[in-house]
């Protein structure tokens, strides 16, 4: 994990006016202060490793734009390869290890991840295997007819794939559809410059004037939001609510494996002045600037990047105007399901914390994600014994097995509408806790985890029941 992400935490409180709170530290400029600027590729790739490549690139960039001040600067071929394989990379983690996560879908077979060779270090724009991958394991239809069906109106074309075609990532969106799209937040693009734009030297002057604005962005007195939806390539697409936004990601992960994908991803830089460059690129979460300023000895006196992060997570932006607009005063595992597909929508891989932090938190990524394995547990004996719905599940829910129950059926309940568990009813036993005392020699029943033993006060306990979360049976038809 990148030092960005491992120590700065965004806090998101629904129904308050300031409903992201947390600014993260510019670590650009404080690594790089003082230092050659040559050394800028390699440490912030280095630091930033999540989007690496993205911040060597864009280094590189700003670096040759000093050298070479009267000629715009474009990314050269192995630049955008490794741009390109990055961004499918991350795409494709996203999609398979982030939404089972944050939005509580069941896991794609781990095998389908493993094998795909997005992974692969000498994959190319338009390899036959990717292209077959992404048609059988993530659009679940052939390329062509799926372009067609989302070309004319993506935003309900993309809805009638969901619905249509049955794999882990479109349950993932079905299930999101019942909160995301009701989300209509207006789309304010940051949109990707050219060089020369007025734009550049709008960010430049306020990154040189202001030593936070890369903290809170604005762009003319506006909020703005960039990510995948936001491409240069798609300016004329209609982004009419957050679940578009979700949506987005698979758009650009199909577009990205055909061969001319790496052509999607438009990147430049250019000089500002004497020692002072700006250079952007098209990244998985967005649009990516780095600004810098150097002495006549090449050393960085200003470094500033502006990340998609700070863009999206504005505490006025458009993932803020959501969060104020939810019901803080409802349950927590509601509140938690919908943070969830709100931070898979805008950046799926930042770390955040949702107040209260210690309750909500715990059953966003632990109940959640336990329901959407026992879905997957359904599928696969539907698999085996060919039926087409459940009518009852029973599970065992031992009292040691760290399982809050009220937000383990709200979270089956919210997965449940398109799969097999829909309309089903859940009955639920609760085996009581057992453990053996090391102390007395005897097994002893206790409540929870950390009790002391009931007939010697000791802990020195071993739990033996109690402790399992597993499906006993179903009815189905």
């Amino acid at each position: 994990m990148s030092l960005e992400f491992a120590t700065q935490r965004l806090r998101l409180v629904p129904g308050a006016a300031t409903p992201v709170q947390g600014l993260r530290e510019p670590l650009a400029e404080r690594l790089l202060h003082g230092r050659a600027a040559v050394l800028a590729p390699a440490l912030l790739g280095r630091l930033y490793a999540l989007c690496g490549q993205a911040h060597r690139i864009c280094a590189e960039m700003a670096l040759q734009a000093l050298q070479t001040p009267e000629t715009p600067i474009h990314m050269d071929a192995s630049q955008r390869q490794a741009l390109w394989r990055e961004t499918l990379r991350e795409h494709v983690r996203r999609l398979f290890l982030d939404w089972p996560r944050l939005l509580a879908s069941p896991a794609p077979e781990g095998q389908a991840l493993a094998a795909s060779p997005a992974l692969g270090q000498s994959v190319l724009p338009g390899d036959s295997g990717l292209v077959e991958w992404v048609e059988r394991q993530v659009l679940g239809m052939p390329w062509l007819r799926w372009q067609r069906a989302c070309q004319q109106n993506p935003a309900q074309g993309l809805l009638q794939w969901a619905h249509a075609v049955h794999n882990p990532l479109t349950q993932a969106l079905v299930q999101a559809h019942r909160w995301a799209g009701a989300w209509q937040v207006p789309l304010q693009a940051l949109h990707t410059p050219q060089p020369g734009a007025q734009v550049l030297t709008e960010l430049a002057s306020a990154l040189r004037a202001d030593g936070d604005f890369a903290r809170q962005p604005r762009l003319r007195g506006q909020c703005r939001e960039t990510g995948c939806w936001t491409r240069a390539d798609d300016a004329w697409l209609p982004v009419p609510d957050v679940w578009t936004r979700l949506a987005a990601r698979v758009w650009d992960l199909a577009q990205l494996a055909q061969a001319q994908g790496a052509q999607r991803l438009h990147a430049g830089a250019c000089a500002l002045g004497d020692g002072e460059a700006i250079a952007w690129c098209e990244m998985a979460r967005g649009l990516l600037v780095h600004w810098l300023r150097v002495d006549a000895q090449g050393r960085v006196e200003r470094y500033g990047v502006l990340a998609p992060t700070e863009w999206n997570f504005h505490p006025q932006g458009a993932a803020a105007q959501v969060l104020r607009a939810l019901d803080a005063q409802q349950p927590a595992p509601p509140l938690a399901a919908a943070a969830a597909v709100l931070v898979a929508a805008f950046d799926p891989c930042v770390d955040y914390e949702l107040a209260p932090a210690g309750a909500v938190r715990r059953w966003l990524v632990h109940e959640l994600s336990l329901a959407g394995g026992i879905l997957q547990v359904v599928e696969h004996a539907a698999a085996r014994e060919a039926f087409a719905r459940v009518l009852q599940l029973r599970l065992e829910v031992g009292k040691l097995a760290g399982v809050e129950l009220q937000a383990l059926r709200f979270a089956l309940e919210a997965i449940a509408p398109g799969t097999l568990l829909e309309g089903a009813e859940i009955l639920v036993d609760e085996p009581p806790g057992r453990a053996w005392c090391m102390g007395c020699s005897m097994a002893v029943e206790i409540v929870q985890r950390g009790d002391a033993c009931p007939a010697c006060g000791g802990h020195w306990l071993t739990p033996q029941g109690g402790d399992a979360l597993r499906v006993v049976d179903m009815q189905v038809a």
